[in-house]
């Protein structure tokens, strides 16, 4: 579990690299309007970064468990697929499957 959590990172901390060594910075601060006090629009920065990934974590969940549920109810509960003894074109779908996933997840979330 612990590994799943450090990839989990990789997502937030690209994105912290972008803001800080892009154009994000300026960028943000055009946005300012002083009819709102500053604590506000820190607020706001802050928090819509957090929101974002936490609802593309709740959708990683929901795809994993819908996942799981179609395994066993194809497979059975007590014969899940692992990754151990499959053959070679499980790993080459599985492969697959997982890049366009990815690239999908990607551009669904503007990075």
């Amino acid at each position: 579990m612990g590994r799943l959590m450090i990839w989990g990172l990789v997502r937030p901390g690209c994105l912290s690299f972008q803001f800080l060594l892009g154009k994000g910075i300026p960028e943000t601060l055009a946005e300012y309007s002083t009819a709102y006090p500053w604590k506000i629009f820190l607020a706001g920065i802050g928090g819509a970064p957090v929101h974002r990934n936490g609802v593309l974590g709740g959708i990683l969940v929901i795809l994993f468990g819908l996942a799981w549920h179609f395994a066993a109810r194809a497979f059975g509960e007590e014969w899940v697929p692992t990754w151990l003894g499959m053959p070679a074109n499980y790993y080459r779908d599985a492969f697959w499957i997982a890049l366009g996933g990815s690239a999908l997840l990607i551009a669904c979330s503007g990075f």
